[in-house]
């Protein structure tokens, strides 16, 4: 039998047995909706939705068919005894709803989690026996985890290894040898505890490991994607190489938990790429973009994409989609003429006028935008950091906090905290619709720090005015003490002179009088020594007061630099009296001898 209509005019049947034919369609089935005991198993049946309309369904044998999804048995709230073997049934979670079951046949499918049905197993047996479970392949020495669990959600540790060359490790195994590597699992547990038996086999093709120079595609995520929904690869491990992507038109990767991709390496070898979807992938540069000349339709929305730079290059675009990304310059987008389609919502755009030519020719969304600001003080004047299409700050602008005041395109607060106000750009003449909000911390001005910094200024510069007047006055002392040497040398030369022998009076006289006109000489020497250093040091006392701070500074330094030049004038004054005196004693000693 392959047709069941005729069948559908015995509205009043309550058995109905059509197991070993070959139906496949089951459609119009639930106008028998008094049947209550369904057999029809070993058929082509693949769709059990009708089946779900027979509320009065109390046994139900659909075994050895065609049969993936059970979702829709959910519905059968009469059902008693249920026998679904010999299918390809992968998920079971459907059946948890079936309170009434006190019979449940599993056995021979593709079940790898018995957890749904736990709580059914602690009151009735459930036979999930014979189980077949398919991986995809895999490269030798590739740690691969056990795909079956316990009621823990942990993988089984009862294995029983078929094929040679594995080791077990923690939930792994891994296989030393290329070939198809089958093993054995069972589920371990106390019958008063679980009625549930769970067994079966596990089977999968390793092949060798791959070099690593023929994989362009160095994320795991991606490489997984294109050979599965590009390549229709059963090994979604497969290396790919650049001659495979050159085959590749459309890439489309939605935002889904676990698809963030961290390497893009090996996406420029898609010089034939027409569509790009990756959206949502934690997507920061798009450099490689540059190179795929061919697309014209865009999405990298929802990443975290700052520079959109490389999007210069792609002529042929018309379809770009760069929402919620952390965008601030849109100049790239201004020459792209070929655009049907853009959306700039959810970025930090500030200005749009890049964006007027476009925006006379369709609707480009910039809404949704999202400005930070540095922190400002309180009371300062904060020009508005957005602006409109003549280049002037936004005027529409909504003060969403507190203590805010705005005036001419400035906005100023007089309280501390984060503030935030929206703005919306009012346009009828361009399609651009543009507006977002604003965000900045307001913090305490800090006067007082900046008035003790000013104070430490001055004071640093009198300290080195002192430093500096210190200096000429050693100098001073230095330069008259070298010159009261020299006159000292005279009369020493002088004593050796007297020393000598002499013959006559007039000799004496005439030596005393050369003497005494040297030691005048040496006398008037001193003094014009100490004239002329007294006249530097005055000169050079007034050059170096002149930067003086203030007057009182000023006196101050003066007072001291006389001082110290007074007495060094009149310490020469004495040592030029000690002169005289000595020179008076060697002509009377000399002439006493005489």
């Amino acid at each position: 039998i392959k047709d069941i209509q005729p069948l559908f005019t015995l509205s009043t049947m309550k058995q109905l047995y059509l197991a070993n034919n070959q139906i496949s369609d089951l459609t119009g089935i639930d106008r028998l909706n008094n049947v209550e005991l369904l057999w029809i198993g070993n058929n082509k049946i693949n769709n059990v939705e009708s089946i779900s309309k027979m509320s009065n369904l109390i046994e139900l044998e659909i075994s050895d068919s065609e049969i993936k999804d059970i979702s829709p048995l959910s519905q059968l709230g009469n059902l008693q005894v249920l026998n679904l073997e010999e299918n390809y049934i992968s998920d079971v979670s459907p059946l948890s709803t079936l309170t009434n079951l006190h019979e449940i046949n599993l056995g021979a499918n593709e079940i790898s989690d018995v957890r749904p049905v736990e709580e059914l197993g602690k009151r009735i047996s459930i036979d999930i026996q014979r189980q077949k479970i398919f991986l995809n392949e895999a490269s030798v020495d590739e740690e691969i985890k056990i795909p079956v669990y316990n009621l823990k959600g942990e993988p089984l540790q009862n294995i029983n290894l078929q094929s040679e060359g594995a080791t077990l490790n923690n939930g792994f195994i891994k296989w030393n040898s290329p070939g198809e590597k089958i093993y054995e699992f069972k589920l371990d547990t106390n019958s008063t505890e679980s009625k549930i038996r769970f067994n079966g086999t596990v089977i999968q093709n390793i092949v060798e490991k791959q070099k690593e120079s023929q994989n362009v595609i160095l994320d795991k995520t991606l490489q997984q994607h294109i050979n599965k929904e590009n390549l229709g690869r059963e090994n979604v491990n497969a290396p790919i190489t650049k001659e495979d992507l050159l085959q590749i038109k459309k890439l489309e990767i939605l935002k889904e938990k676990g698809n963030e991709i961290k390497d893009i390496t090996g996406l420029e070898y898609m010089t034939n790429l027409e569509k790009l979807t990756l959206e949502g992938v934690g997507l920061k540069n798009i450099e490689f973009i540059s190179n795929l000349k061919q697309l014209n339709n865009v999405n990298v929305s929802h990443n975290q994409i700052e520079d959109i730079t490389p999007l210069s290059s792609l002529e042929n675009l018309q379809w770009l989609n760069l929402a919620d990304n952390h965008i601030k310059d849109v100049t790239v987008i201004g020459s792209m003429l070929n655009l049907f389609s853009l959306n700039l919502a959810g970025n930090e755009i500030r200005d749009v006028r890049p964006l007027i030519q476009l925006g006379q020719w369709f609707t480009i969304d910039v809404g949704r935008q999202n400005i930070i600001l540095n922190d400002a003080k309180i009371n300062e004047e904060i020009q508005i950091p957005v602006y409109d299409l003549e280049g002037e700050s936004i005027e529409n602008i909504q003060l969403v906090s507190e203590g805010g005041t705005f005036n001419n395109g400035v906005i100023k607060w007089n309280t501390l905290g984060e503030k935030v106000y929206k703005f919306d750009l009012d346009s009828d003449e361009i399609s651009i619709r543009f507006n977002g909000t604003v965000i900045q911390n307001i913090v305490e001005k800090e006067e007082v720090e900046e008035t003790k910094e000013e104070v430490k200024e001055p004071v640093k510069e009198v300290e080195s005015t002192k430093e500096e007047v210190k200096e000429p006055v050693k100098e001073v002392k230095e330069e008259v003490k070298e010159e009261v040497k020299e006159p000292t040398k005279e009369v020493e030369e002088a004593k050796e002179e007297v020393d000598e022998p002499t013959t006559g009076v007039e000799g004496s006289k005439a030596e005393v009088k050369e003497t005494g006109k040297e030691i005048e000489g040496s006398k008037d020497a001193v003094n014009q020594s100490v004239v002329v250093q007294e006249q530097n040091v005055n000169n050079q006392v007034v050059k170096e007061n002149k930067p003086a701070v203030n007057k009182q500074e000023e006196s101050k330094k003066s007072l001291g630099a006389t001082g110290g030049q007074e007495n060094t004038s009149t310490l020469l004054s004495g040592i030029a009296l000690v002169l005289s005196a000595l020179s008076m004693f060697v002509f009377r000693k000399r002439l006493f001898k005489k």
